[in-house]
């Protein structure tokens, strides 16, 4: 994070002036070493890389941002994890309340309303779909597919038995029934293979009814054999508050 106000510049309402930063005139949030053009088709999708470029400066994982709308605010909730790596150590101090609220300022100014940001902070990278599949994609460059799909299995608590809430249990808002992962691509870690191979991993159940909830996430990478994507699909049983 660069605050230096001698060096900032004007953020652009149509298009990032820097391709490998965003400003707000207050504080640089930087793209870390992701290069290319930056496509924004409308508010959501602006908004949403704005927060995702946030927390990719930081070296952390986040999850697709929730909106909740009020009548004077906007909340805007947002897990996040923080990879265990000693290169991280030296940069615990950017998740500040300086630098959330510069992210917050931007936000407001896109947003022309007040925004509050609620970030949680996760202990595991397994606990949120598009965090899930981020986490594997970016493990996917120093072990083979079968390793990332044991572990994954492993680290997952599935709830086997499927009934109805009694009215005496606490309201927690689903079980997870079942989680798919979904691997295409080739990796510098395996054997060479066809470029369209498509590798599954599966544990528990994905059966349809009305009250299942099927979540979707991915990530897509590259390295020297080309373009790989992670997919990961998690089937909830919703709780009683939604049935």
């Amino acid at each position: 994070m660069n605050i230096n106000n001698n060096m900032l510049v004007k953020y652009n309402e149509k298009f990032f002036p820097d391709l490998n930063v965003i400003s707000n005139g207050n504080c640089h949030f930087y793209k870390g070493s992701e290069r290319g053009n930056i496509s924004i088709d409308n508010s959501v999708v602006e908004r949403t890389l704005i927060i995702k470029n946030f927390f990719s400066a930081i070296k952390a994982l986040s999850s697709v941002p929730k909106y909740v709308i009020g009548v004077e605010k906007l909340n805007i909730y947002v897990s996040y994890y923080r990879m265990k790596n000693k290169k991280n150590q030296n940069i615990r101090y950017a998740l500040n309340q300086n630098t959330v609220n510069n992210l917050g300022d931007l936000l407001s100014k896109k947003l022309k309303r007040k925004v509050e940001l609620r970030f949680i902070n996760l202990k595991s990278p397994y606990l949120d779909r598009t965090i899930r599949a981020e986490y594997i994609g970016k493990n996917a460059s120093m072990h083979p597919f079968s390793g990332l799909r044991k572990n994954a299995i492993k680290r997952t608590k599935i709830k086997k038995i499927i009934r109805q809430y009694k009215g005496s249990e606490s309201n927690l808002p689903s079980d997870m029934i079942g989680l798919k992962i979904v691997f295409s691509g080739r990796l510098v870690t395996e054997r060479l293979r066809p470029r369209k191979t498509v590798s599954t991993a599966k544990i528990g159940s994905f059966t349809r009814n009305n009250q299942l909830l099927i979540e979707h996430g991915s990530y897509t990478g590259k390295n020297a054999r080309g373009a790989y994507t992670v997919k990961v699909l998690i089937n909830h049983k919703k709780g009683k508050n939604y049935i």
